[in-house]
């Protein structure tokens, strides 16, 4: 991940609708990835974290449970191609609340 990708935690937030109290409690229960960190300590956030934290946020608009959540996001990577492109075509339907 480039700089000009990279976004703080305030911008993934507001971007993807989590507040970054629930980012951070996603991040310590395991449900996504711990973000980079910067050489100044603060958490480093990629395109695709952004668009993974509005997948949570939608499946849990939609009544999910966290632990639901977890195994939806563990199918959907196990189907996606896992190749060198930045995007998942399941996320970005999901995203768009398709």
């Amino acid at each position: 991940m480039n700089n000009a990708d990279s976004m703080n935690i305030g911008t993934v937030a507001e971007r993807s609708g989590v507040p970054p109290k629930s980012i951070r409690y996603y991040e310590s229960i395991g449900l996504i990835q711990p973000a980079k960190r910067r050489a100044n300590g603060y958490r480093s956030y990629s395109p695709l974290d952004m668009r993974t934290l509005a997948f949570i946020k939608r499946a849990r608009s939609l009544g999910f449970s966290v632990e639901e959540v977890r195994k939806a996001l563990a199918d959907l990577v196990r189907r996606c191609r896992g190749d060198s492109r930045p995007d998942c075509p399941i996320l970005d339907d999901l995203e768009d609340g398709k």
